[in-house]
């Protein structure tokens, strides 16, 4: 394992972890949790590395070793936009990057791929922190309100979790327990910005495609409404296929698979990412019991979807003229867009007004993406 320092666009520097081989055919970034740090993939990343991956880990400003208010972030924009200026740099170097995240860095991995899917060829979520069991208690609730409220983002909060969640392996337990960089609290701005992550999720998670996906769940997880998050997940579209999404539960381990089964983790991510470079092998998915019903699905990519390239897009420079767009959204600013594509060569544009709720509308709007995919070669969704 090698260690050094990363610095960000905004001047902070991050302590960066990496386990690296002699001749690396991809790069895998992993995003810790909410109380860990980049160390908790030390055997994960090593087995990743013996397959060959470079893997990579970083302490977010505030946690592990990386200087900051520990357990605060001011918006969830900040923690994107580390996420991508790292994947940044790994793909200028690798090519390929897979991105991995465990329990909160699960949902920050998730929120990533949502908003900047091109970046990485894979996404892998380990007991994500999308749906959880371990909620904060009423009064802990009040005073994250009272400290957004009132001005105090900063206000602290316990987190409702004990050691003994994580892992059934005694060695691991004791690391935990006796780890100085563990962080117990949050912020209230922490927990504000993680219900945003959440809801965006939730919200966008059927109308915006993500890179080939794997959802790895524990069984016996204290932390995370497994149901719940399997409900969410399958309702992805990815690159791969529309609609569907491979799970998988790992029998008889705690919330922190990292640590239960660390090779079974970094097996299930190179097996993603063969699978990724051969999307035709995509055999054993599930598929989601709503993908007929979410039609608008296949109609709005957002700014992640096949405008740039479809499976490769990590690998493309800038987006292709297309022989139609279709703009949603054709306010003041959606109007603007259009002019803007116009002038960059997209000649045929579809401007559609922001759609009411409804079936009805969803309807619309399908009936529209099929009008313009019979009308021309290729059709790109904004």
């Amino acid at each position: 394992m090698h260690t050094g320092t990363f610095s960000l666009a905004s001047g902070q520097e991050v302590f960066t972890r990496a386990w690296k081989p002699d001749s690396a055919s991809a790069a895998v970034l992993c995003l810790h949790g909410v109380e860990s740090h980049s160390d908790w993939f030390d055997e994960v990343g090593a087995s990743l590395s013996e397959r060959g991956m470079a893997t990579f880990g970083f302490d977010r400003p505030g946690w592990g070793k990386s200087a900051g208010e520990r357990g605060h972030i001011a918006s969830y924009a900040d923690a994107l936009g580390q996420v991508a200026e790292l994947a940044t740099s790994l793909r200028r170097e690798y090519g390929v990057v897979h991105l991995a995240g465990l329990s909160w860095g699960g949902l920050l991995a998730l929120y990533a791929a949502l908003r900047r899917g091109p970046l990485f060829d894979s996404l892998t979520l380990i007991a994500p922190g999308i749906a959880s069991k371990a909620d904060l208690s009423w009064w802990r609730k009040l005073r994250v309100a009272w400290g957004v409220i009132s001005g105090r983002p900063r206000i602290r909060v316990p987190l409702p979790i004990e050691v003994d969640h994580f892992t059934h392996r005694p060695d691991r337990t004791r690391y935990i327990r006796e780890d100085p960089a563990r962080v117990k609290s949050v912020t209230a701005s922490f927990c504000l910005e993680t219900l945003k992550m959440r809801r965006f999720a939730a919200e966008n998670i059927a109308c915006r495609r993500l890179p080939p996906t794997t959802l790895l769940l524990a069984d016996s997880d204290r932390l995370i409404d497994n149901q719940a998050t399997r409900e969410l997940i399958r309702k992805a579209s990815t690159r791969t296929a529309p609609g569907t999404v491979r799970i998988v539960e790992m029998e008889r381990t705690a919330h922190s698979l990292v640590f239960e089964a660390p090779e079974r983790v970094a097996e299930e991510i190179a097996r993603l990412a063969v699978m990724s470079a051969c999307p035709g092998e995509a055999a054993e998915t599930e598929p989601s019991p709503d993908a007929e019903k979410t039609s608008a699905a296949k109609v709005v990519y957002a700014l992640n979807a096949e405008i740039y390239g479809g499976p490769e897009a990590g690998r493309a420079k800038a987006p292709q003229a297309a022989d139609h767009v279709l703009v949603m959204g054709a306010g003041a600013i959606g109007s603007l867009v259009g002019d803007f594509l116009r002038w960059a060569g997209n000649r045929q544009l579809s401007l559609v007004a922001k759609p009411m709720s409804g079936p009805s509308t969803t309807r619309a709007c399908a009936l529209e993406s099929e009008r313009v995919s019979a009308g021309s070669g290729r059709t790109f969704v904004r």
